[in-house]
């Protein structure tokens, strides 16, 4: 049997893509204080102010931050509804927050309700994982509302995303259903879930319990932050047979040592299942046509797909799988349809031009037998990697070169102060433990040596070091918790 869901859902779960432009050093924020073991509200208030002002799409100086018993309320305005999320899910990603009071007003450039409602549909109809005929699009006084019935979790909150990032958009009523298992047993239901947690590497999930009861599940327990609390709910919704989910998991970061103990050995075996099962889920890939091989943590992805948006998406699940450490991607994009160089084209200016980040830029595209060039000036980072992902998404392109540039001061510091910087943004990432980290600058380069728990901890760590202003960083770090040999 099935019946219809509908939930208030989370973003849905994706990964940044890799992409590689022209830049010069970013401009610092100040070092953020040391955390103490008993985090006050002023300390968590500065250090959510200074993660603002790295996350490159939001305008930190339009948004006022107060703390309250580690919640923290974000008020102020933006011109963007993408931006607006952005803010909330970096103040969730910061040390010592409990949970994020949303209270930022969105102020965009006026639209005409009919012009944005078209971007939707338009922008939704490009995407591969929602199917647009039974959507209703309304849209009044730039608000839009979702309805409709579609097939799954993950496509009802990825409708949700994308007309978040429309431009002219400043909130979105999802009121879509989807059809869901009910007859599942609640044990199935909870392996399921606890298997879920375990495989996904950007979880501490040692903690959290699981409770089913008809379908209706209870999280309990504890994680290392607010943003990984948030996280292992969207991976709940992912689960067949769930009906609702009460999350009563605390945010307790001081305790992530025990977080990620776990009393079975996690093998090459059980990492590859948990690839094929991840890429299983995404609508994204073709997982049949996807070989998958594990060896001592390092995946080997083989095969063909449809799409480069598809083979980054593989990559990107198997590197959100506890125990890898490296993906090797050979996949090979192979449209389904020869399409027009000149069609392409036309597509990926009509996407950049529906987002509401990327419409301020002049991007110059061209596309040659299936490859894409982008070239132009943007003033982020993330601004160019956002093209790319948006270029990476249009049926028909098969790789892209990106020569974008991004405008900026070089700031130069010395290495020792540079040091500092990188040691503040570890001491309050609460992904990363700080003292496992050593960091080393030379002339503007960071050296990161130690060993962590898995590859997201490494990520994360080098991810700091360009915060703390380095130009390169050498990033020597080893996961620890390699997956055990096989029987």
């Amino acid at each position: 049997m099935q019946c219809l869901q509908s939930r208030l859902s989370p973003a849905p779960l994706a990964g940044a893509f890799i992409a590689f432009f022209v830049f010069g050093q970013v401009p610092l924020a100040p070092p953020l204080p040391d955390p103490p073991p008993g985090l006050e509200d002023r300390d968590i208030t500065s250090a959510v102010e200074r993660r603002l002002g790295l996350e490159e799409a939001v305008p930190e100086h339009r948004i006022d931050v107060t703390t309250e018993d580690g919640i923290v309320t974000l008020s102020g305005t933006v011109p963007r509804l993408s931006t607006q999320r952005a803010a909330g899910h970096a103040a969730r990603t910061v040390r010592g927050v409990v949970g994020v009071f949303n209270e930022i007003e969105v102020e965009p450039t006026p639209r005409l309700d009919s012009s944005i409602r078209v971007d939707v549909v338009a922008a939704i109809t490009a995407d591969p994982v929602v199917d647009i005929e039974p959507i209703d699009v309304e849209v009044e006084q730039g608000a839009v509302t979702l309805r409709g019935t579609v097939d799954s979790a993950l496509e009802q909150s990825t409708a949700e995303e994308i007309a978040q990032g429309v431009s002219g958009v400043v909130d979105v009523r999802n009121l879509l259903t989807f059809e869901t298992v009910n007859d599942r047993p609640d044990g199935d239901i909870a392996a399921d879930i606890q298997n879920r947690l375990r495989a996904d590497a950007a979880l501490a999930a040692g903690l959290i319990t699981v409770v089913v009861e008809a379908g209706e599940v209870t999280l309990a327990g504890s994680v290392r932050s607010a943003a990984e609390r948030m996280r292992a709910e969207e991976q709940v919704w992912t689960v067949p047979g769930v009906q609702a989910v009460e999350n009563n998991i605390d945010v307790q970061w001081w305790r992530a040592e025990e977080m990620a103990d776990w009393p079975d050995p996690w093998t090459d075996g059980l990492i590859r299942e948990a690839i094929e099962e991840a890429l299983e889920r995404n609508p994204r890939v073709e997982a049949d046509e996807v070989a998958t091989t594990v060896r001592d943590g390092v995946a080997i992805l083989m095969g063909e797909v449809e799409s480069l948006q598809a083979k980054r998406t593989a990559e990107e699940e198997a590197r959100n799988v506890t125990g890898i450490w490296q993906v090797q991607n050979h996949l090979q994009v192979q449209p389904p349809e020869e399409r027009p160089d000149a069609r392409i084209t036309e597509d990926i200016q009509e996407a950049l031009q529906r987002d509401a980040y990327l419409e301020q830029y002049d991007i110059e595209v061209q596309v040659e037998d299936g490859m894409a060039h982008l070239r132009g000036e943007v003033d982020s980072l993330y601004a160019g990697e956002q093209a790319e992902a948006i270029a990476a998404a249009v049926r028909g392109v098969m790789d892209i070169r990106s020569q974008l540039e991004v405008a900026g001061d070089d700031l130069a510091q010395a290495d020792g102060d540079m040091e500092e910087h990188i040691r503040s943004y570890l001491q309050w990432d609460p992904v990363v433990d700080a003292d496992k980290v050593d960091v080393e600058v030379r002339a503007g380069v960071a050296i990161l040596t130690g060993t962590l728990d898995n590859w997201t901890q490494v990520r994360a760590a080098e991810r700091s070091a360009r915060w703390g202003g380095a130009t390169r960083v050498v990033n020597r770090l080893e996961a620890d918790r390699s997956p055990q040999p096989e029987n």
